[in-house]
């Protein structure tokens, strides 16, 4: 049969709902760009193939929708197209007990995928300098990935001598996030500055403000823009020192701390097209 629309959500599928609109199976191709897919890829040639692939799509589509707003204005700035931004979000009361904590150490957690690109070996680079200050802090790693990237967080671990302050939890269902957040402090978003890092955006952000944890994220990221938005963190810059400066002083400046935390746990965060 033919359809109204066709949602195309990566370079492939898009030149694929293109070729069902010539053949008019399709009367009009949304694309929901939620990823800058040629930042991932490694080799250059695939690297230019597929960032041609989906300037070509976007070009093309009748409607294209992106999930935030650096990568919007990037796509905006290399297609011509106009660019809807719907950004991200979460149910705000699926996170909202989480903001009741639960008793625990001071705690810095990462949830999420684990792989090269998510720059959780930051953050156990970052542990030690972090226990100079506050001597009891330690971080929770929660989700699955890469087992050669995980088997190298251990290793990494074991060397700065945080292992026993390491805690990694592996993927958990959905619905038991929140519990992990309700004993943590400081939600982790800390990617490494890559194209697909820094264009990604990172939902992780969004959750840790409905339960009211303050965020670190990398500079220069979709993450920062949100903080930008809503300053319920800071954004730092990819090193240990930086990082490990920036959780000191939210994890001792209680002050600093309770106003972070209110931007994000508070009412509804309201975002806009932009």
């Amino acid at each position: 049969g033919t359809f109204d629309v066709c949602i195309a959500d990566n370079p492939w599928t898009g030149a694929a709902a293109l070729l069902l609109r010539t053949l008019n199976r399709v009367r009009h191709v949304v694309y929901d760009d939620m990823d800058c897919v040629a930042g991932g890829q490694m080799l250059r040639l695939r690297h230019i193939y597929v960032a041609a692939l989906e300037r070509m799509a976007i070009r093309r589509a009748d409607l294209v929708v992106c999930a935030g707003w650096l990568l919007g204005a990037y796509r905006r700035k290399t297609t011509g197209r106009v660019v809807r931004v719907i950004p991200n979000g979460v149910d705000p009361q699926h996170f909202a007990w989480a903001q009741v904590p639960a008793p625990h150490p001071p705690t810095l957690v990462y949830v999420g995928h684990l792989a090269h690109y998510s720059g959780v070996d930051l953050a156990i680079e970052a542990l030690p300098l972090i226990r100079k200050t506050v001597p009891e802090a330690r971080l929770l790693v929660v989700g699955g990935g890469d087992a050669p990237y995980l088997g190298g967080l251990r290793r990494l671990a074991q060397a700065r001598g945080v292992s026993a302050n390491i805690e990694f939890r592996g993927r958990i269902p959905y619905h038991a996030v929140p519990a992990v957040l309700a004993e943590s402090d400081i939600g982790l978003a800390t990617f490494r500055d890559t194209p697909l890092g820094a264009f990604a955006f990172p939902l992780k952000v969004i959750e840790y403000m409905a339960a009211g944890l303050p965020v670190l994220c990398t500079q220069g990221s979709e993450g920062e823009e949100i903080l930008r938005r809503h300053p319920a963190g800071r954004a730092v810059a990819f090193t240990a020192q930086d990082l490990a400066a920036a959780a000191s002083a939210f994890l001792t400046q209680a002050a600093v701390y309770q106003r972070a935390r209110e931007v994000g746990g508070g009412d509804e965060i309201r975002v806009e097209d932009g």
